[in-house]
């Protein structure tokens, strides 16, 4: 059976009735309006024309009612109200603005009129209702009933129980803020004397600014009690006793102004700027958001948090809120940017122009809300009434075009597309893809996200794969434009998030396709590299013939002299070495015969001795021209055989020490002759001097060089002896010169009384 659960006023006829999501009624009738009714209440709600045809809902929420003769009304709660002249206001612009323990709203008119609001009615105050008058600039209530009044002409005054009480000893008439702090201590910003004042129990306390401070236009409390205040010079100053300190954690150089402070519960001074955005202040650190890290306005006149953990920010460009978690993530470096979410025309606001020369200019009332005072009246925001939808925004690509031309749309073959014409690719189809000339200059993307709730908070992320690092902040822009892209395959994607900042992570998408210019296809590339391939080959060639013939020319230079050298060797051995000979044995035979005087047998003895030691000599140079000898096995044999011969019929005893196998390493022919000169110098002096009874020759082969080792048991010599004698000969130093010569290193450990140690090192190839 029917069951009546309401009742429409008056004479209303519904026409047709449509059942939200969330349960409410929506009555449309043929004359009288839209009507909602839930939860037992029925409710006008006002459209622009009052016969209604039709209701439906979308899937973010928001009431559509069509209506005969005024359009299609979209019908949702609305969170920020403004209200003006129409709301009872008696003019636009609104200075300062609070609420008394009483729930009364106090205003201050940019007039300097002060009006009270209470039961919905607006009074202004004057003598009717005991004000004394003057230009009123700030208004603030404190916590016991109490309004506490500054004026531009005649100081301050405070409202207590129903009467007005003139604040004498101030330092001047003109008050610009006042700040009731949670104690009851009343602190008062003068003008006319740039001074800070607080009123404790009756008692007025003086407090100096710095020098250079023109007004104090803004203050804030923190949960500790300190008393923050922003000057319009851009400086932060706490008061520390009976002084003012400039805050030591900010050190960049001051912005213009500070125009509001802000202290949440958590210790965080908010701060904000003309131009500068907003700074945070926590535990001694600071930093600075503004518009390179997501805000919408760098300008932050007012600044004031919701319990709901929202930052709510009125600057030149209106009314935005950003999330106080957000904020802090920024600021303590944990992510990038913070999403701004406007509160404009999708609300049915005009420009939003916020005051902020006086202190109080927003406030929290009892129920939740937050009062802004602005430049066309008073803003009231409920942020209990914001509805967050769940479903995140469809994104269509709409528009592509390449250097200003278009190339493709959504849709393009509908009528409906414009001038465009139907010759366009359809952006929209399933195998839409782009191919793109290698000469294109420019390519933009035109794009767009379907949200009815708010539209202008609708914010993009876009990246063009193989091309962007990372995903581009595009904020509320709905288009993307890209220079000339290399050639190669490409996608394009951009997404986007609604009001409540959830995303939709598909989004849309498009291939393109960058043909390559004739010198960047494979098969000029494949010819390039075989013609660069044959280049090199033939430079290779050339430069290999080159140096071979160079090789076979230094080969014939080196082998005629090897020859050159094994004649001389040969005719010297057998043309002066047999005369020297001949001349020796002549001077044995001479010296035999038996009428030779004393003296001349003598003289034929030395003839005999010197031919001998010149066939020694001459034997020695006849070796080391020699080619044959050329290498290190050679200087070892020549040289040990010198040694047997050279200690035979001594009393020292010879000894070697050589490796089992020596590698054929060929020596340079003045390498082989100066080795075995200074070894052959080293020998001849540990035999005249040494009186060694043992001498040992040791080779230690090293990478890259040798090693030869003399080293004798004899008496050794004092380390500070002169190593030349008086007579010229050679010692130590013609030595080390010769092996010098020949980039080796030598070196000599002497030990007087156990003998003396010789090394030479000398690099091999």
């Amino acid at each position: 059976m029917p069951e009546e659960i309401g009742q429409l006023p008056g004479k209303a006829v519904p026409h047709v009735l449509f059942e939200d999501h969330s349960g409410a009624l929506w009555i449309g009738t043929t004359g009288d309006g839209l009507f909602r009714f839930h939860a037992g209440v029925m409710e006008n709600i006002p459209t622009s024309h009052p016969a209604v045809d039709s209701i439906s809902e979308d899937r973010e929420g928001n009431i559509w009612a069509g209506t005969n003769g005024g359009g299609l009304n979209q019908v949702r709660p609305r969170a920020v109200v403004l209200f003006g002249r129409d709301s009872g206001l008696p003019s636009e612009s609104v200075r300062s603005v609070s609420e008394d323990s009483a729930g009364g709203l106090w205003a201050v008119m940019q007039n300097g009129m002060l009006v009270r609001n209470l039961n919905g009615g607006w009074v202004a105050q004057g003598p009717a209702t005991g004000w004394p008058g003057g230009d009123v600039s700030c208004v603030a209530a404190d916590r016991v009933g109490g309004v506490w009044i500054g004026t531009r002409d005649r100081g301050l005054f405070h409202l207590e129980d129903g009467s007005w009480h003139s604040q004498g000893g101030l330092t001047g008439d003109s008050v610009r803020s006042i700040l009731v702090a949670v104690n009851g201590d009343v602190w008062v910003a003068t003008d006319s004397v740039r001074r800070l004042l607080r009123l404790r129990a009756g008692n007025l306390l003086t407090i100096e600014a710095p020098e250079g401070i023109r007004s104090i236009r803004a203050m804030a409390e923190g949960p500790d009690g300190t008393i923050w205040i922003g000057t319009a010079e851009g400086l932060i100053l706490r008061v520390s006793g009976e002084q003012l300190i400039r805050e030591s954690a900010i050190t960049e150089n001051p912005p213009i102004s500070v125009r509001s402070l802000h202290a949440t519960p958590d210790g965080t001074l908010w701060i904000g700027y003309a131009g500068y955005g907003v700074g945070r202040l926590k535990t001694g650190k600071y930093a600075r958001i503004s518009t390179a890290t997501g805000l919408m306005d760098d300008y932050a006149s007012q600044i004031f948090a919701d319990s709901a953990g929202s930052m709510w920010i009125a600057g030149n460009h209106g009314l935005f809120q950003v999330s106080l978690a957000e904020l802090a993530a920024v600021a303590e470096g944990g992510a990038e940017r913070v999403r701004s979410r406007i509160f404009g025309r999708g609300e049915g606001l005009a420009n939003i122009q916020p005051n902020y020369d006086n202190f109080p200019s927003v406030c929290r009332a009892a129920d939740g809300s937050l009062w802004f005072a602005v430049r066309t009246g008073l803003l009231n925001v409920r942020p209990e009434r914001i509805r967050e939808s769940p479903e995140p925004p469809k994104i269509v690509l709409e528009r592509l075009f390449v250097d200003d031309e278009p190339v493709a749309q959504y849709n393009s073959g509908l009528s409906l597309q414009g001038s465009y014409g139907g010759s366009l690719l359809v952006l929209n189809s399933p195998a839409a893809s782009i191919r793109l000339g290698p000469g294109h200059r420019k390519i933009k993307f035109d794009f767009a996200a379907l949200s009815f709730t708010s539209p202008e908070n609708v914010q993009f992320r876009y990246r063009m794969n193989r091309f962007d690092e990372k995903w581009v902040e595009a904020g509320t822009q709905h288009s993307a434009t890209y220079p000339q892209l290399p050639a190669g395959d490409y996608q394009f994607q951009v997404i986007a998030c609604n009001s409540a900042g959830v995303w939709n992570e598909v989004g849309a998408s498009i291939k393109l396709s960058v043909a390559p210019f004739y010198w960047q296809t494979w098969w000029f590339r494949g010819l390039a590299l075989l013609a660069f391939t044959a280049g090199v080959i033939g430079i290779v060639r050339y430069v290999t013939l080159r140096r071979v013939r160079e090789r076979m020319r230094e080969l014939k230079q080196q082998a005629a002299l090897q020859k050159e050298r094994a004649r001389i060797a040969r005719d010297m051995h057998d043309e002066v070495g047999s005369k020297l000979t001949r001349l020796s044995l002549l001077g044995e035979m001479a010296g035999c015969h038996p009428g030779l005087s004393p003296e001349a047998n003598a003289d034929v003895q030395e003839i005999s001795d010197t031919a001998r030691e010149t066939i020694l000599a001459f034997d020695e140079i006849v070796w080391a021209v020699n080619p044959r000898n050329d290498t290190l096995a050679d200087l070892v044999n020549y040289l040990c055989r010198h040694a047997e011969e050279f200690f035979e019929g001594s009393t020292t005893d010879c000894v070697f020490d050589l490796p089992q196998v020596i590698p054929p390493v060929m020596l340079p022919t003045e390498v082989r002759h100066q080795v075995f000169l200074a070894a052959k110098e080293a020998l001849n002096n540990v035999l005249k001097h040494a009186k060694a009874s043992q001498v040992c020759i040791r080779m230690i082969l090293h990478p890259g060089t040798f090693e030869l080792v003399i080293h004798d048991d004899g008496c050794g010599f004092e380390p500070g002896a002169p190593s030349r004698r008086a007579g010229g000969g050679s010692g130590m130093f013609n030595i080390q010169d010769r092996i010098s010569g020949i980039g080796g290193r030598f070196e000599c450990t002497i030990q007087p009384g156990q003998g003396t140690h010789i090394s030479f090192v000398v690099p091999i190839a």
